[in-house]
């Protein structure tokens, strides 16, 4: 039976046509057709391409003067991208948009960036392992091959007209290519490198077309790379399509890109026929109505949302037609992104994998900031532009020229509703300067963390309840890829067990099932409450529910374990506390500020339990760290629960001034009121949640 559930899951992670294309990729391997179809060569033996480059839509900006000017009304420091161009250029390149490493520079491009191991690059791509507990996270070696480093140096050479930045991407490329033979070692391993690498260098090339580096006969050597990206990846595209995310994406793009900017190629044609094609398969597929992306991951929506704006404006600018469908999922994608996003700050809650993904390096802003390719997706889509003018603008100067500039965007953001996504399985209870995020869903494609009933939360700018992240999808344990896991986020659970059952890497098995119990909107009250299945399976049985209330910035949330015999439960919450914070043990409160104002947190169960504020060290585990950017670490604060009980009800309030909390009610003051409400805890049609009430102070 369970080989049976365990098939079952496969069949739904990959699709019965992912899992034909996943079988014949497998079959091709084997037999060594992959080899013979993307054979080893020299780069003189990859035909040459004699005709123009096609990258219209990729507009330089003028003289350095005219950019730094307009930079300034943008409120971007011209200086600091000049400092990080010439970092680059003394071989300190930014990994992942995070943390900077000395690799020297050229990079070396087999090179793990941690170690110094050095990935095999004398042998056909096939070969090199992809996972390897002695030479590490092959991504290390792919990042700085994707060269977004380049658009870093072409933004230098803009504001200074210094053809040394210039020089220096060509040396780069040229590096690169003489380390690189057409499909041998790491770097041809993935065709959806390969594909992003194409659009790195299509993008520089271009910005940098004004200067006396950018030779006609390094564009010719542009011609044959591209020529034998292509190649690479319409050979082998099966895999990408055969895994139902963003791989699939990229190369169908690629292949369509490489059609259009080697337009008279004789197969061009074919290339974008294809790609076309098999891009309105992928968007249909990955795309959900109500705007939510299939890979569980707010960072790999963004990348996807990225690939489909740079599509539309290549397609508009070679006079390519697109389906429809194409167009209505970059604005659902907008809109969905856009309803997750903190006014404050451009961020969106750090959910799912985030592998540090990142098409362009064309914005001032930080990697959190999702206004860029927000702002971005407006003007592909020709429309207003979503957020006044600023440093996200900057991305839109290059892709879109200056005359598409925002001369009458909006003064002030637009204002952002709560948001249900039903389909999807993302909620937002929004307060004036607050919001809260939970996650809750019915999974119907492939899970990417084991987090059901996750919330996180953001008051003022800050993200004070959060997701752990990522970090590396392949370290040395306990980092190998143990952020995904239920004890390190914001939820409660019997402990030491995920609420999925791990399969290889990226694969789950048991899908967690949830069910709406409440939604109630009324003035400045709102109140959701969830229930899942996760626990239900096992010696043990557990049924559980999750209650968020809120009450302008102030919110409770309301947790309920119930268990067919004692056993010992667990929860959780990871807090981004502020310097200063204190915990009163005796009355289970935190107190700080958040924004400059006063914030406390308090919290009560049922059974009472001792709760413990500790701080990620040697001695924790992957617990109470937080990874904002792949590679990148740092030590936060967990409070934690455990009890060992048949029963465990768990209230936390955040905002809530003289909070007090008992078994059967929840009282406390905020914003000059006072909110009281009683809590019922025994399963029923209307919540946990009844009989709110908000009075005058004192009242």
């Amino acid at each position: 039976m369970a080989f049976l559930r365990d098939s079952w899951t496969t069949v739904r992670t990959f699709g019965v046509r992912g899992l034909r294309r996943r079988l014949r990729y497998e079959a091709e391997l084997r037999a060594g057709i992959l080899r013979r179809r993307t054979p080893v060569a020299a780069w003189e033996a990859v035909a040459g391409y004699d005709g123009e480059i096609l990258v219209p839509w990729v507009r330089p900006v003028g003289e350095p003067e005219e950019y730094r000017r307009y930079l300034e009304t943008l409120g971007v420091d011209a200086a600091a991208i000049v400092r990080e161009g010439e970092e680059i250029l003394a071989g300190r390149i930014r990994y992942f948009s995070g943390p900077v490493f000395d690799v020297g520079f050229p990079p070396r491009w087999h090179a793990h960036a941690l170690t110094g191991a050095e990935f095999p690059a004398d042998c056909h791509w096939t070969q090199v392992p992809d996972l390897s507990p002695t030479l590490g996270d092959i991504k290390t070696v792919w990042e700085p091959s994707r060269f977004t480093f380049g658009h870093t140096l072409a933004r230098a050479y803009a504001a200074t007209g210094d053809e040394r930045f210039a020089e220096g991407f060509w040396q780069a490329f040229e590096s690169w290519m003489a380390a690189n033979p057409p499909n041998r070692g790491p770097n041809w391993k993935c065709g959806q490198e390969t594909s992003l690498r194409m659009i790195s260098w299509l993008l520089a090339t271009a910005m940098l077309e004004p200067t006396s580096a950018t030779t006609p006969e390094r564009k010719r050597m542009l011609g044959r790379a591209l020529l034998a990206s292509v190649h690479r990846v319409e050979a082998n595209i099966t895999y990408a399509l055969s895994q139902r995310n963003n791989h699939g994406l990229s190369e169908a793009i690629g292949l369509l890109t490489g059609g259009i900017v080697l337009a008279r190629h004789p197969r061009a044609a074919h290339w974008r026929k294809t790609g076309a094609r098999l891009l309105r398969e992928l968007v249909r597929e990955q795309f959900a109505a109500d705007g939510g992306y299939i890979q569980q991951s707010l960072n790999y929506h963004r990348l996807a949302l990225d690939l489909l704006s740079w599509t539309l404006l290549a397609s508009r600018a070679a006079n390519v037609r697109l389906a429809d469908d194409i167009r209505d999922a970059v604005r659902r994608s907008a809109d969905f992104l856009s309803a997750l996003l903190d006014p404050a700050t451009g961020e969106l809650p750090n959910y799912g994998a985030n592998d540090g993904a990142r098409l362009f390096a064309l914005a001032s802003s930080d990697y959190p900031d999702f206004r860029p390719s927000l702002q971005l997706a407006g003007y592909a889509l020709q429309a207003a532009p979503p957020f006044p003018a600023g440093a996200h603008d900057e991305i839109v100067l290059w892709l879109s020229g200056v005359d598409s500039m925002p001369h009458g965007a909006a003064s002030t953001p637009p204002p952002v509703p709560s948001l249900r996504a039903e389909t999807s399985g993302y909620y937002t209870l929004r307060g004036p300067d607050s919001c809260a995020f939970l996650r809750a869903t019915t999974y119907r494609t492939r899970p990417s963390q084991c987090d059901n009933l996750h919330v996180d939360l953001r008051v003022r700018g800050v993200n004070l309840a959060f997701d752990p992240g990522t970090y590396s999808y392949n370290s040395p344990p306990p980092w190998n890829n143990s952020l995904v896991s239920t004890a390190v986020h914001n939820v409660a659970a019997p402990q030491g067990r995920e609420q999925m059952r791990r399969g290889s890497r990226f694969l789950w098995y048991d899908w967690v099932s949830s069910t709406k119990i409440a939604d109630f909107a009324e003035g400045d009250v709102e109140y959701v409450e969830f229930e899942h299945d996760a626990f239900l399976r096992g010696p043990v049985p557990v049924r559980q529910r999750r209650g968020v209330f809120r009450f302008r910035d102030a919110y409770v949330v309301l947790d309920a374990l119930e268990a067919d015999a004692d056993l010992s439960m667990e929860m959780g919450w990871n807090l981004d506390l502020p310097a200063g914070a204190v915990f009163r043990e005796a009355e289970r409160r935190l107190e700080g500020e958040v924004g400059g104002l006063p914030y406390s947190i308090t919290i009560a169960s049922f059974p009472a339990v001792e709760w413990r504020l500790i701080q990620g060290g040697a001695d924790t585990g992957p617990a109470a760290w937080i990874s904002r950017r792949y590679l990148e670490r740092k030590a936060a604060w967990r409070l934690q629960g455990n009890i060992r009980s048949r029963l465990w009800h768990v209230v936390t309030v955040f905002g809530g001034e003289e909070a007090v909390v008992h078994p059967d009610g929840v009282q406390f003051l905020h914003s000059g009121q006072r909110v009281k409400f009683s809590v019922g805890w025994q399963p029923g049609t209307s919540g946990i949640v009844n009989r709110a009430t908000v009075s005058a102070t004192g009242a």
